[in-house]
């Protein structure tokens, strides 16, 4: 399963301090189709409280479509592209890798760099001579239009990740961004104020509510939307459905045969991970990434489940838990249809369910809060204060292979608009 990617993203920060990522758009196609970017429409904002950056250097209240656009090819593949500064120009562009050069050292008397042995003396090769330390050379700049066809390798198929960093294939094999199967960037924040002394603090979350800014303007929640997609199967597969509403919900089990059509969303297979990199590097941290399976923000009551497993009665009866209906709905493979849809499409390649105690957290509510107004579901991003350098958040986005509603033939496109708020704190 492949799809094309268009994006629109937008930041804001306004009164609540939110900082809004809006309308990134995907489209899929199925397997074997070519499925290439066609192009990005990127916009960033920010306003009190906070500003963003994609280069830790450049801060501002904007951030163009252009700058994010940068941000993903780099997340792509760091590797081979970076985004710098220029202070020569006050420019950020990005660049690709043109070759190697040798590292400088002013304390050679050749003011080049050598490997050496820890007594300080040099290593060589086979032929008596020194070992130069060399490093990336990027001086190959690239125009829009060229960062938009390098782009085109992004091409998504179906992975899996149960902490939000290590992204694996259906497999348990790991897959590097440079691989295309997943969108990876990075954006710093940092609080408006850079004095340590005006002791700013803010934590930040996902927002989940619609809010209002001192200047009237509407704050958009955190949402995904899909058309819908009917697929004709090519196998036949087992299904369970909620007929009822999210509050009484009715699930009911159902025999598809091959060639009949199914309606589907897209969105309800999607997952995306959001890390604080300063925590993930903070000794002792036991920080894991936050992973979001937001469903359909209009049709999610007509997806198919979250992961196929081994839950079943019979095992939570020896576990000495309660079965419930909506467990068996989200977490049984007996009746997952992306594991029974595969299984019988590819009979010489068959799934084997996942554990059901090794399925991944994920934060599937946005707005439910305690008695003291604190998010429950809702995992804190990150703090940040003022004084403090620009925090490196990490966002990925996949395609969650294990997901009921993950189909050969999801076709529509999804707009997911991601919607930062934050608590001051201090």
């Amino acid at each position: 399963m492949k799809f094309i990617r268009k994006t629109i993203i937008g930041v804001s920060t306004l009164l609540f301090t939110a900082v809004t990522l809006t309308s990134t758009t995907y489209a899929w196609f199925k397997i074997n189709s070519r499925a290439t970017v066609t192009g990005f429409n990127i916009s960033a904002h920010s306003g009190q409280g906070f500003m963003v950056s994609i280069d830790n250097v450049n801060y501002s209240n904007d951030l163009t479509a252009e700058q994010l656009e940068m941000a993903m090819l780099a997340g792509y593949n760091s590797d081979e592209f970076k985004v710098r500064y220029n202070y020569e120009t006050n420019l950020t562009s990005v660049y690709k890798k043109s070759g190697e050069v040798q590292k400088q050292d002013d304390t050679e008397p050749d003011g080049l760099a050598w490997e050496k042995y820890d007594d300080g003396t040099y290593i060589t090769d086979e032929n008596g001579d020194k070992i130069p330390v060399t490093e990336n050379l990027y001086d190959n700049e690239l125009s829009r239009t060229d960062v938009l066809k390098e782009l085109e390798a992004i091409q998504l198929l179906p992975t899996t990740s149960l902490d939000g960093r290590r992204i694996t294939d259906l497999w348990n094999s790991e897959q590097s961004s440079s691989q295309g199967k997943y969108v990876n960037f990075q954006i710093y924040f940092r609080t408006a104020s850079t004095k340590e002394e005006d002791n700013f603090t803010y934590d930040i979350y996902l927002n989940g509510e619609e809010k209002t800014s001192d200047n009237d303007q509407i704050i958009s929640p955190t949402r995904m939307t899909s058309e819908t997609t009917i697929v004709p199967l090519n196998a036949g597969m087992k299904a369970i459905k909620n007929n009822g509403t999210l509050e009484n919900p009715v699930y009911v089990v159902q025999d598809l045969a091959r060639f009949q059509n199914i309606e589907v969303y897209s969105s309800n297979a999607f997952r995306f991970s959001i890390t604080d990199e300063n925590a993930l590097a903070t000794e002792g941290a036991s920080y894991i990434s936050n992973i979001y399976e937001l469903n359909d923000s209009v049709n999610g009551i007509k997806d198919l489940g979250s992961y196929a497993t081994t839950y079943s009665n019979d095992y939570c009866d020896l576990n000495g838990l309660t079965y419930s209906d909506e467990l068996f709905y989200k977490y049984s493979s007996t009746c997952n249809a992306m594991y029974t849809y595969y299984n019988n499409l590819r009979p010489s390649s068959q799934l084997q369910a996942k554990e059901y105690l090794y399925f991944p957290e994920t934060i599937k509510d946005l707005v439910s809060k305690d008695e003291n107004g604190d998010y429950i579901y809702n995992k804190k991003i990150t703090t940040l204060s003022s004084g403090e350098d620009g925090k490196l958040i990490t966002f990925k986005i996949w395609l969650e292979g294990w997901d009921a509603d993950c189909f050969d033939g999801l076709k529509n496109s999804v707009d997911l608009a991601l919607s930062f708020s934050s608590v001051r704190i201090l």
